[in-house]
């Protein structure tokens, strides 16, 4: 036998080659992140950091597995099949845009959203902007048109930080079409003064603009297919 080849076979295998490499994860709900069994980090959208999180992760060749884990789906990936060690930075999205590297369903999505009662209690609740913020954008996926939601919006959409205004007006459009007619006209003048009331220097206002009414401009596409009629272009503008 070759002793030189015993040698060689005996010597112990070398230990895998780590990398420190920055992973940022953004996601439209929250999860938590493991890499090979260990929890990296956390998206909180109650956080200030709201849609994302960011962790160092050490990775080797064969160590390179992400999970990615909500109350409603779990997926897993080889990190290493779609980034490379000598990147700055990997950017994992997490949502349900056909861009979105991990992609997840609308009905994995409002699962992971919870429920609208839960949405109610957490804006009531809810002690900083972001978790404000975040209750509001659940509200406008899960609520349902009845009085108490409408009343919690309305009272965000007075509220003195121009950011949650912004989400109320999201929350009203994106419920829509399913607002009585009565109680939808109602709404769409309110969104209207509500933008009237946010000064036209703000740094927010382009972004409330914008919002403001193109949620009354769903509110009147509803009324449209309700009753027929086209809605007057210059009651969706603001003065």
């Amino acid at each position: 036998m070759d002793e030189g080849f015993v040698k060689e076979r005996s010597q112990p295998s070398p230990a895998p080659e780590y990398v420190g490499v920055k992973m940022v994860v953004h996601s439209e709900v929250d999860l938590t992140l493991f890499v090979e069994g260990q929890e990296v980090g956390r998206v909180d959208r109650r956080s200030p950091c709201q849609d994302c999180s960011e962790a160092l992760i050490r990775v080797a060749p064969g160590s390179d597995l992400l999970k990615i884990q909500a109350s409603s789906f779990e997926r897993s990936l080889n990190l290493l099949d779609f980034f490379s060690p000598q990147d700055d930075v990997w950017r994992v999205r997490v949502g349900t845009c056909p861009s979105d590297m991990v992609r997840i369903s609308e009905e994995e999505k409002l699962e992971a959203l919870g429920s609208a009662q839960e949405a109610l209690q957490d804006l009531k609740t809810a002690k900083s902007d972001a978790a404000r913020a975040w209750a509001l954008e659940r509200l406008g996926y899960l609520g349902a048109p009845n009085d108490r939601t409408r009343e919690a919006l309305l009272g965000a959409l007075a509220d003195e930080q121009v950011g949650i205004r912004i989400k109320a007006a999201e929350a009203f459009g994106r419920i829509g079409r399913q607002w009585p007619p009565d109680v939808r006209d109602t709404i769409v003048e309110r969104v209207r003064e509500g933008l009237k009331r946010i000064p036209s220097d703000h740094p927010l206002f382009p972004m409330a603009e914008w919002t403001f009414l193109e949620a009354i401009q769903r509110m009147k596409r509803a009324a449209e297919k309700t009753t027929g009629e086209t809605p007057d272009p210059s009651q969706t503008e603001s003065s």
